[in-house]
């Protein structure tokens, strides 16, 4: 605040030309100030982000549960009993894919899990039908990619793939950047086969007087021979001719590989019971994928609990079987 004065000499007065000043400031209410509208700015981007992507979940979540339902529907479609809701179902599907757009698989997450080339488990084959029906209740777009198996758990750890179709239990303790999806995907059981050589089956110290033949990459039997005369092949058939030719005495695999038998016309092999070992195995992923991994495992849940996956092992038990007459 500026004064300016003068005198009272009439014609002679005179101004004060510097005059006399005070600083006065008014301090805005604190609803004014700059650090609480940035505050107030920063916290509003941030609500509004937050609510965008749980719109945008919610939004995914129903799209995968429409496409299951439509693709559910559409192969029942001419049930008689469920017609009227199968039409009420299709047409809110279409609803939905005008409103929303159901997404391209090109668009949608891709992961790439590792299998064993040279596998002649039924259990794999169980796994990739399970795994092939839980990525698409995901939404999630899967390539399964051929390798050798040693090679195949050392990507997934490293990163380089996102994760291995099917191991037992305690893999991650060798591979600590995967985590098992505690939800079984198949199971085996762990058989002996023999050609000349006859002995109860007592769990696998009864093997140690023995040759034993196994699939390269099995960890399971890696683990549980550990110290006893072993040989490990690449395939199925090598160490079904190595028993053939007595060159081991005993061949590790399950009971699947009695179609092999058959196939090879190998007469005088045969399976001793009963079997080693009950196993179930699981399904891996690397720990870049912790969203992914919680998802999984409730859908990997859900089909247990629906039977789905009980449903898938029976089915791929009887194309085996159709497959060795």
């Amino acid at each position: 605040m500026l004064w300016l004065g003068t005198n009272s000499g009439g014609l002679y007065k005179r101004w004060n030309e510097k005059g006399a000043s005070i600083k006065i400031t008014v301090t805005p209410p604190w609803w004014e100030t700059v650090w609480f509208r940035g505050s107030t700015l920063i916290i509003a981007i941030g609500l509004l982000l937050v609510g965008y992507r749980r719109r945008v979940n919610i939004i995914e979540s129903l799209l995968v549960i429409f496409k299951n339902s439509c693709d559910r529907t559409e192969n029942n479609f001419f049930e008689p009993k469920d017609k009227i809701m199968n039409r009420s179902i299709l047409l809110l599907c279409s609803l939905v894919t005008l409103l929303c757009g159901i997404p391209s698989l090109d668009a949608q997450e891709k992961i790439v899990i590792g299998v064993d080339e040279f596998s002649t488990y039924l259990v794999d084959v169980v796994s990739k039908k399970v795994l092939q029906e839980a990525y698409l209740r995901c939404g999630v777009t899967v390539e399964f990619k051929k390798l050798p198996m040693d090679r195949a758990l050392y990507l997934a750890d490293n990163g380089e793939i996102d994760g291995i179709d099917d191991r037992i239990a305690g893999v991650e303790q060798q591979y600590p950047n995967l985590m098992m999806i505690p939800v079984p995907i198949a199971s085996a059981d762990l058989v002996v086969i023999t050609k000349n050589i006859s002995f109860i089956v007592n769990g696998w110290n009864s093997l140690k007087p023995y040759t034993i033949g196994y699939i390269s990459g099995t960890k399971i039997i890696e683990k549980r021979t550990l110290g006893m005369k072993t040989e490990a092949v690449d395939t199925l058939q090598q160490v079904l001719k190595m028993l053939d030719h007595s060159r081991i005495d005993i061949v590790i695999h399950t009971r699947s590989a009695l179609c092999d038998v058959r196939k090879m016309k190998l007469s005088t092999l045969k399976l001793l019971e009963p079997p080693l070992e009950h196993v179930n195995v699981y399904h891996y992923l690397n720990k870049k994928h912790q969203a992914l991994h919680g998802k999984l495992k409730e859908v990997l849940t859900r089909m247990a609990d629906e039977q789905v996956i009980e449903r898938i092992q029976k089915e791929a038990y009887q194309e085996w079987l159709t497959s060795c007459q």
